[in-house]
């Protein structure tokens, strides 16, 4: 369905649906869609060659509601993101844990269409991101965050393929203000993190990617037992925010 927007459209107010064992594809914009709804799970399907539009798209989204998971999906050849998570406008500064997971999934050759596409994109309170195999994605494997998020026993290679000044796991928050207080980054493993971009005039792969990059007012992030190799810039770079703990990576 080329010119069909979104696939499957759960909620919003919807309760312990499972989407199981489908395989999605070709769509204009997202394959699954879950709008403020609870105990939902996105789960073992296949996902792939979705979001030919440009745009905000992933194609698996779950906005607002509670205790939602994506698991054990495969997701490759998506033009946008791979997955989002995020709280509602309306909870995103309320510090209520909302409870979304994507758990087990194997995303690769993400953001065809979209030089910033990115693995997994969270944002809100309260998120979860384990266990996930991403490469081979323009920009970052894990996007984002918020307050009281955890990204924990992802591997992520190969990633950063078409952007610079970024990370395999990137948080931002960039307006003014200390801001997004509480993630955890653990016991993930990092490697081949490539970066391309412009150096003096000249475009080149291996150019300015970290591992885990704690950027702008992120504060408070306490990164432990990760294993970082190969990076074409840091393991670990953080600028500005305040109150991160780094220890014993």
């Amino acid at each position: 369905a080329p010119v069909l927007q979104t696939v499957i459209d759960i909620g919003p107010k919807a309760n312990w649906i499972s989407i199981r064992g489908f395989v999605i594809e070709g769509c204009d914009g997202v394959a699954v869609n879950v709008r403020d709804s609870e105990n939902c799970l996105i789960v073992g399907n296949t996902i792939h060659d979705t979001g030919g539009k440009l745009g905000g798209f992933a194609a698996v989204t779950v906005t607002g509601g509670r205790n939602c998971g994506v698991v054990g999906n495969d997701l490759y050849e998506i033009c946008n993101d791979g997955i989002r998570l995020q709280s509602a406008w309306s909870e995103r500064h309320a510090l209520d844990p909302i409870g979304h997971y994507a758990d087990n999934n194997y995303l690769h050759h993400i953001g065809v269409l979209n030089g910033h596409g990115c693995g997994i994109s969270i944002r809100g309170t309260g998120l979860r991101v384990s266990h996930n195999l991403i490469h081979d994605t323009t920009r970052c494997g894990i996007f984002g965050g918020g307050h009281d998020c955890v990204g924990e026993y992802n591997h992520i290679r190969h990633v950063n393929l078409a952007t610079n000044d970024t990370g395999a796991i990137y948080q931002c928050a960039a307006s003014s203000g200390w801001r997004r207080r509480g993630n955890i980054i653990r016991y993930n493993y990092l490697h081949d993190i490539i970066g391309f971009g412009r150096n003096r005039g000249e475009y080149k792969p291996n150019f300015d990617a970290n591992g885990i990059y704690l950027d702008d007012s992120t504060c408070g992030t306490h990164v432990h037992g990760n294993i970082v190799a190969r990076t074409s810039l840091a393991g670990i770079f953080v600028h500005g925010g305040s109150d991160h703990v780094i220890d014993n990576n």
